[in-house]
Order: structure tokens, then sequence, then C-alpha cells
């Protein structure tokens, strides 16, 4: 896998080297086709860009990190930050 892991470098993908294994097993397992082996690490390579992104520009901004959209109650509804004042 010496090989794999200097082109995952290469290629700025090397946070896949620890979610392969799994996903090696996980494909083996279920007997995968290679397309869809090949889905599974690149859909968790997508899934951490894209957190990762999302944390920056909320750090960025300035935003309170404990507001998102999976802190949401079962209403939907946004808890009320502390300091916020609600006007009646």
């Amino acid at each position: 896998m010496q090989v794999t892991a200097r082109h995952l470098r290469t290629l700025k993908l090397g946070q896949l080297l620890a979610t392969l294994p799994d996903r090696f097993a996980l494909a083996r397992q279920n007997k995968l086709p290679h397309a869809d082996f090949l889905e599974l690490p690149l859909s968790d390579e997508v899934t951490r860009r894209e957190n990762g992104s999302a944390a920056r520009r909320a750090r960025a901004a300035g935003l309170d990190p404990q507001m998102r959209l999976d802190h949401l109650n079962q209403w939907g509804n946004v808890p009320r930050a502390q300091h916020c004042h609600h006007r009646q």
C-alpha cells in the first residue's frame, strides 16, 4: 500500500488512508463491485471536506458553533441563545 499512500498524498487525498482498511473490509464483506467500493472512500472525503469548509466559514463569520441544523429540536425551533432578548 506504499504506492497507494504516495499517490493519495500527491492527489491531496492522504486523509483517505485512515479509512481505507475499514472500507476494504466492508467492500469484501459485501462483495461490492469496484465502482461501488470506490464510491465509499470518495464519499467519505467529500463529506470530510464539506464539513471542514463549513466549520472554517462559520469560524470566520464568528458564528456560534452550537447553532447548527442538527441541533434543532423536534419542532424545528432553534434553541435561543442565552444572550438574546426576545421582545414581546
